[in-house]
């Protein structure tokens, strides 16, 4: 490897098995040994995906109102109520919050 390969990160989905495996400094066989998987283990920690909390309903609710759509949709209600059209604006208020809580 030049000194160039070493400084760019590895695209380990461009490689081949035997390549990956070689780079890797283990063996497709045998595997690795257990004292060299309990260094790894050491150094590494353990092969598993943090998991993050799920969002939270009033999070989910807030990331569906500020959509353009349900924006307009809001501003259309305000609108409506503004110049007099109490039902027009109530009928798309509730559709906002329709939209808003299906989603």
């Amino acid at each position: 490897m030049t000194d160039h390969e070493q400084s760019q990160p590895v695209r380990w989905y461009a490689l081949n098995t035997n390549e990956a495996v070689t780079r890797l400094g283990s063996d497709a066989a045998r595997g690795l040994t257990s004292s060299e998987a309990a260094k790894r283990l050491a150094e590494y920690g353990p092969n598993e995906l943090r998991s993050e909390a799920p969002p939270s309903k009033l999070e989910v609710a807030m990331h569906q109102v500020v959509d353009p759509m349900n924006i307009m949709l809001i501003a259309v209600a305000v609108i409506s109520i503004a110049i007099g059209e109490l039902g027009t604006g109530l009928l798309v208020g509730a559709l906002v919050l329709v939209n808003v809580v299906m989603g």
